[in-house]
């Protein structure tokens, strides 16, 4: 579970962990109960509550403050834009929309509805979609933040894949076409492995496989030779042991060489949003992602897991 990042003062004002000094007096913006300020050196920073309140819950108190921000935008005469990596979504202004209502089998945060046009959007803070949600067919953006500073991000301007402090998924915007994929011809390694890389520039192309809510080393070992891991603090890391972590954002299986997988791994985390593009390089910017998936047989695991220490 995340942490309070946001508190009151003594004034009653809201005020960020970062901005805080250590020895004042703030209250819950929940539960409005005591809290400190944490600031060590090991912890992210975080306000705590004097009393262990096990009743002030963080995320289900985040997950009702970014709906309340969404749905009061929708109530206004401003249009709410959502910017997609492929167009602009204009949701129109004083939509009609209902919250947290039963639709078919499913109960979306928000349904909005325009003659035959259906639209849900999701706010995730501690779980994403469904798999049976996003295979109803309908439209979702699915919006993903555990940071409390994506409240004021989210109370203005266009929603956006550039945001700072959450990430925006797409489901059954743009259905993709299932290509089949030969087995047998050889696909070349690009030029990018390091002298020491093994000589052998010849991979064959491999059959896909799926592997949901699982993350059971004993299940999947051997079936890749690295593991890609973006964290929630947009490092990243060869992951050699299969250990993730609740920080964990993405974990990709990669059948390549290592430096190679480096490479791969970076640029599909770029494009889900994940790395600044800083961190790349101008090759890593220019891979064909759709060729490297099917070459290397690359598999995004489901991040409904639990963490293996």
């Amino acid at each position: 579970m995340a942490q309070f990042t946001i508190a009151l003062d003594s004034a009653g004002n809201k005020i960020n962990i970062k901005d805080a000094p250590e020895r004042e007096k703030y209250t819950c913006i929940n539960c409005k109960c005591q809290m400190m300020a944490k600031k060590g050196d090991i912890r992210e920073w975080h306000f705590s509550h004097y009393n262990d309140n096990q009743k002030c819950n963080h995320d289900g108190w985040l997950h009702k403050e970014l709906l309340n921000i969404l749905t009061k935008r929708l109530d206004s005469s401003e249009p709410v834009i959502v910017v997609s990596p492929e167009e602009e979504i204009t949701l129109g202004s004083h939509v009609d929309y209902k919250r947290e209502r039963k639709f078919e089998n499913y109960i979306p945060d928000i349904l909005i509805k325009r003659q035959e046009d259906v639209l849900f959007i999701e706010v995730c803070v501690t779980n994403h979609c469904s798999k049976e949600k996003i295979n109803s067919g309908n439209k979702i953006i699915e919006i993903c933040t555990c940071q409390d500073e994506a409240i004021e991000e989210l109370s203005s301007g266009p929603i956006s894949c550039d945001a700072k402090y959450y990430k925006l998924n797409f489901y059954n915007f743009n259905p993709i076409d299932k290509v089949e994929i030969p087995k047998t011809i050889p696909t070349d390694i690009p030029d990018i492995l390091s002298d020491e890389s093994n000589n052998e520039c010849k991979i064959s192309i491999q059959e896909q496989q799926s592997y949901t809510n699982v993350f059971d080393p004993n299940v999947i070992k051997g079936k890749h030779n690295y593991y890609f891991v973006v964290h929630s603090d947009r490092s990243y890391e060869l992951n050699d042991f299969l250990k993730v972590t609740t920080n964990d954002l993405l974990v990709l299986g990669i059948n390549t060489f290592k430096d190679f997988a480096l490479n791969i791994g970076k640029s599909y985390a770029w494009r889900k949003g994940l790395l600044d593009c800083s961190s790349l390089t101008e090759y890593e910017t220019h891979i064909d992602m759709s060729a490297v998936i099917k070459a290397f047989d690359i598999i995004e695991y489901s991040k409904d897991i639990k963490a293996n220490a």
